[in-house]
């Protein structure tokens, strides 16, 4: 369970547009937006943390960065009941802002927006802190240190209220929040993978980084320091938020061969009982997150690609763990700081997962930011890469969502000079037609047609489905797809509804 104390534990606070509260001008808009963390709650999409800079943008460059806001940490709600085109709409005017509490939570980066249909809580993370915020003013105007994070990364907020006759918005916070200590969960962890499972009322976290002494984070960036982050944590969290505002949280644990990391992907997908997770990609040790970087090896980089090749995949309902070896010879480089959203073939038969972007979790090489889309298809575990992409599109450390079955929403990142290559923070890429459109209709009723390109690839199947579980696959896994999840998973789209 978790708990909540003080007066000010449910904070109802006006929303304004980032228009009215931004300290940008008129001709400002975000540079870029580093680990967001984003889900889509019914007909909204709620972003929270990151660090974020705005800057004017004008003859294809960038002005001087501004920090965005307050050093206190701020929600972000986006509605998807209005289309939008991101190449000639103000899209930062879409942003919906939510101040997290009246003073003392920060913005924090690199952890995860757990959500069910109603509800979320954040997980994980490392202070929102850059050389020129080490240090903030106190009550007599001089600078003093910024007070080390403890146990306030964990909030819980409420977007809708469900009652028998329908879903009513009624966005809260709860900045008071903090998991039952019995649970024996660590708050001090960044960077891991996590996933949501909406039907179940679930999410998961999946390894990432914690100091050395598993004590509190203060700084990523800055080395030699007693807080650093700079471990790999064998944790995997499970958080069930059936009864709202009082998640349950729950320390598991994972087979010995089942290797630790950081900056890699955890998705889930309706097979079984209640879901399979997949972990995949990431790096023993982020260069993004150490000053000097990594030295890219041959035997680092072996090691990591594995990662991307060897899928582990988990039953939750059996808590049983299998490795799964990837099918083909064609597969991603070494990943890190990616996004991903799932397809569905129209007969349910196969999921395809979008991987986007990403970087190959060293610093100082080239490419700096993929700009390239590859997809994982399961049952059949192969990958194909669907496009390179252009320079133009380049991005890690961003969040993507599914508000359809075939626009994908990208927000935030940044490259390894941190801004993006143009003001295009919010972006959409057309699942079936396989391109960036910038167009977002709220009104679309499309289904997902699988590519042709992975039809070819997989030698089965069509754009409506038809796929089969290949021989070959580990016998653990097998059985793990054999049996057909049963539960609905509710959609909202379109959303003509709303407005």
């Amino acid at each position: 369970m978790g708990r909540s104390t003080g007066a000010l534990a449910q904070l109802v606070v006006a929303i304004l547009t980032v228009a009215e509260y931004a300290l940008a001008t008129n001709t400002s808009t975000m540079a870029y937006w580093l680990n967001p963390r984003a889900a889509i709650i019914q007909n909204t999409t709620v972003i929270e943390g990151g660090t974020l800079f705005t800057a004017n943008y004008s003859n294809g460059g960038w002005g001087t960065t501004t920090s965005y806001g307050s050093p206190y940490g701020r929600l972000f709600y986006m509605s998807l009941c209005s289309s939008f085109n991101t190449s000639t709409d103000a899209v930062d005017a879409l942003l919906q802002v939510k101040p997290e509490s009246s003073s003392s939570v920060p913005f924090w980066t690199g952890g995860a927006l757990f959500a069910t249909d109603y509800e979320w809580y954040t997980y994980g993370y490392v202070q929102w802190m850059v050389k020129s915020l080490l240090f903030i003013n106190d009550a007599s105007g001089l600078p003093s240190p910024r007070r080390k994070p403890t146990d306030i990364n964990v909030i819980q907020g409420t977007l809708f209220q469900q009652s028998a006759a329908q879903s009513v918005w009624a966005p809260t916070v709860d900045s008071n929040y903090s998991p039952d200590k019995s649970a024996n969960v660590s708050n001090y962890i960044a960077l891991g993978g996590w996933a949501n499972a909406p039907s179940e009322k679930l999410g998961f976290w999946f390894s990432g980084l914690q100091a050395a002494n598993g004590g509190v984070i203060d700084t990523l960036a800055y080395p030699n320091k007693s807080d650093q982050a700079n471990t790999t944590a064998r944790s995997f969290i499970k958080v069930d938020m059936s009864s709202p505002g009082e998640a349950l949280w729950q320390n598991l644990t994972w087979p010995d061969w089942l290797q630790p990391r950081a900056e890699g992907g955890l998705v889930w997908l309706p097979y079984g009982d209640q879901g399979i997770l997949l972990a995949f990609g990431g790096v023993d040790l982020p260069g993004d997150q150490a000053s000097s970087g990594l030295n890219l090896n041959t035997t680092a980089k072996v090691v990591m690609n594995d990662y991307m090749t060897n899928i582990a995949v988990y039953d939750i309902a059996r808590d049983t763990w299998a490795l799964q070896l990837t099918q083909e010879t064609m597969s991603p480089p070494q990943m890190a700081q990616f996004c991903t959203v799932t397809a569905s073939a129209a007969d349910n038969s196969s999921y395809f997962v979008y991987v986007y972007g990403g970087y190959d979790g060293t610093w100082g090489h080239n490419p700096a930011a993929y700009d390239s889309i590859w997809v994982l298809s399961v049952p059949a575990f192969q990958w194909t890469k669907i496009t390179d992409g252009t320079p133009a599109h380049r991005r890690s450390r961003h969040a993507c969502v599914l508000p359809n079955p075939t626009q994908m929403l990208s927000i935030g990142g940044g490259t390894d000079r941190a801004n993006l290559v143009n003001p295009d923070w919010l972006d959409v890429y057309d699942l079936n037609a396989q391109a960036w459109t910038h167009f977002y209709n709220s009104s679309s009723t499309d289904l997902y047609k699988v590519p042709s390109a992975i039809t070819t690839q997989l030698g089965q199947g069509s754009a409506n489905g038809g796929f089969t579980i290949p021989s070959g696959l580990n016998g653990t896994v097998t059985a793990m797809l054999e049996t057909r999840y049963q539960k609905q998973i509710t959609g909202y789209f379109p959303y003509d509804y709303c407005t």
